[in-house]
């Protein structure tokens, strides 16, 4: 991530503890990728992204987070995403390992009390303000990716709004998943038509067969559509 970025303080309610500062393992910080994608499939896109993106860096790991979402179950296939988890765990992350996958929490998510005051329990950050949860979202990320030197995918399942185009400029580049079966299929089609006004790569992305999604979701195997997509924003060209 290549932009000054605001305060963390301000976008994190009282009574979560900030993850510890990250000091950069390199001169410049690996990539950040924002996934625009429908609330169905964020921790698959999140996962495919981030694969790839592990793929075109040659990194052993990657990160990946989905606005919205908690701890993922750990499965450690990879020693060099397992120490990352771990390190980040030791910073303040809510961070475990999953095949080559370093899987970010939202600390929004992970700990917030079960019944929120003068609200539904289970309400969650996205409906509460959902611009300042992909904002703080955001924030953990590209900490999380400077503290391990990997590269990072966050999936924000969520429709554009002019807020949310300032917060997706914070990143290196964005992907948006098309798919016929979503429902919201108008998310794609807008995000395309508008997106180039960030000064952002963009690309789409296709959703995979359930088969190759679920190895992505095991943090096994990038799919297609993203090793593409992510060629496509040319992030990386120093690795084809």
């Amino acid at each position: 991530m290549s932009v000054e970025l605001p305060d963390p303080r301000a976008l994190f309610p009282g009574g979560v503890a900030l993850p510890a500062p990250a000091t950069p393992v390199a001169a410049s910080a690996p990539p950040t990728v924002a996934v625009l994608c429908d609330p169905a499939h964020a921790t698959l896109a999140a996962s495919a992204a981030a694969l790839a993106l592990a793929a075109a860096a040659g990194t052993r790991c990657a990160v990946a987070m989905a606005v919205g979402r908690g701890e993922r179950a750990a499965m450690p296939l990879a020693a060099t995403a397992g120490r990352g988890a771990a390190r980040l765990r030791g910073r303040g992350y809510d961070a475990t390992a999953v095949g080559r996958l370093v899987c970010l929490a939202d600390l929004r998510v992970s700990r917030r009390p079960q019944a929120v005051a003068g609200g539904a329990a289970g309400c969650g950050p996205i409906d509460d303000d959902p611009v300042g949860a992909v904002a703080a979202a955001s924030l953990e990320l590209a900490g999380a990716a400077r503290a391990i030197g990997a590269p990072a995918a966050v999936a924000i399942p969520l429709a554009r709004t002019a807020a949310l185009d300032r917060v997706l400029g914070w990143h290196d580049g964005i992907v948006v998943v098309d798919d016929e079966r979503t429902t919201m299929p108008e998310l794609a089609e807008l995000a395309r038509a508008s997106l180039s006004t960030l000064d952002r790569p963009l690309a789409a992305m296709a959703l995979p067969s359930r088969l190759t999604g679920r190895a992505a979701l095991a943090g096994l195997r990038a799919t297609d559509a993203a090793v593409r997509a992510i060629a496509e924003l040319g992030l990386l060209p120093g690795r084809g």
